[in-house]
């Protein structure tokens, strides 16, 4: 059961786990290089007077890498902003800096559990 700390949580553990079971540093590092250049792209996109689509985009692309990284509020808050320009809103500054800011911090965590790695 999924419990609503989880869901707030930055980084799934268990999928980590199973990511890095046999704690490949190069695997580690790879992923999080490709991670930061998607983020990058991403994030350039999001700025003030973004189309929907446009943003749609930019979110579904920062929703996927999240998954594909345990990166689990980071994933939240892109599907939830990728729902709403899927319906026509355009994101505001807050929620733009709100992505902004989790990836920011999503990152220094998964940088920490890689540190971990052998």
């Amino acid at each position: 059961m999924t419990t609503e700390t989880d869901k707030t949580a930055l980084l799934d553990a268990e999928h980590l786990t199973d990511l890095f079971a046999e704690g490949d540093r190069d695997l580690f590092e790879a992923l999080l290089e490709g991670a930061q250049e998607d983020a990058a792209v991403h994030l350039a996109v999001l700025s003030p007077g973004i189309d929907a689509t446009a943003a749609e985009a930019a979110f579904h692309g920062l929703k996927g890498m999240a998954g594909s990284l345990g990166m689990l509020r980071l994933q939240t808050l892109a599907s939830g902003a990728m729902a709403r320009a899927e319906g026509g809103q355009t994101p505001d500054e807050a929620t733009m800096s709100a992505v902004a800011q989790c990836w920011i911090e999503s990152l220094e965590a998964f940088r920490h559990y890689g540190a971990q790695l052998s």
